[in-house]
């Protein structure tokens, strides 16, 4: 009989414990973005209104804006409990501000609302050439080409490896230099191409992500 009580004890101990971390886990994964967790966010205009344009973290310390005039790119500075603090390349900052929902100019003018924000990024349905950072292509030989950090590129194949500089983008393809001036290549998500100094096709791109790591 105790034998038995203690089973049905342990049974109820364990099915509570489960039930506990469960509930631990749907908690974290829902737990609210601030400036600590924030990892992606939709922005309206200053006054509100429809969705024209996001941030998202692209990388460790980098984050990329899809706005309406065009991508750009920022290194993160620091964070607080309720901010991110970006600068863009030709030194302007941003703070992404997730308690008034207000993202800022150089701590004075006041872009955009914070329509919403969450902790991770969400794979996009499309990849294409404003979104693609991690690229695989066969053809010849095997290799791959991966954003780096802001405005750079790698390529690692049986050569070793090689850096690049993103000159441009268009809704289909990331067009490189390699840092040496020797040569540029054309990321061609559409044709499936990658393409050497504007006419020679030397592989086929065999798998793409929007992800650095190719995840």
């Amino acid at each position: 009989m105790r034998l038995n009580n203690l089973l049905k004890y342990g049974t109820a101990l364990s099915l509570s414990c489960m039930l506990m971390l469960t509930a631990l886990s749907t908690a974290y994964a829902q737990a609210p973005a601030n400036g600590t967790n924030v990892k992606w966010l939709e922005y309206t205009g200053p006054q509100g209104g429809s969705v024209i344009g996001k941030f998202f973290q692209s990388a460790a310390g980098q984050w990329t804006e899809e706005a309406p005039d065009g991508t750009h790119s920022f290194t993160e500075l620091q964070r607080d409990a309720w901010s991110v603090y970006l600068q863009r390349s030709n030194g302007a900052r941003i703070q992404l501000d997730l308690h008034t929902k207000n993202i800022t100019l150089n701590r004075s003018q006041k872009l955009y609302k914070i329509a919403s924000a969450k902790t991770s990024v969400p794979a996009p349905s499309v990849i294409n050439g404003q979104n693609v950072q991690w690229v695989q292509y066969s053809g010849g030989r095997t290799g791959t080409f991966c954003v780096t950090g802001p405005k750079q590129w790698s390529e690692e194949n049986s050569d070793g490896r090689h850096t690049f500089t993103e000159q441009a983008r268009d809704e289909w393809s990331v067009y490189l230099r390699r840092t040496d001036g020797q040569l540029t290549i054309q990321l061609d998500l559409h044709t499936k191409d990658i393409v050497l100094n504007g006419n020679q096709k030397l592989y086929r791109i065999a798998k793409v992500s929007a992800n650095p790591s190719g995840s």
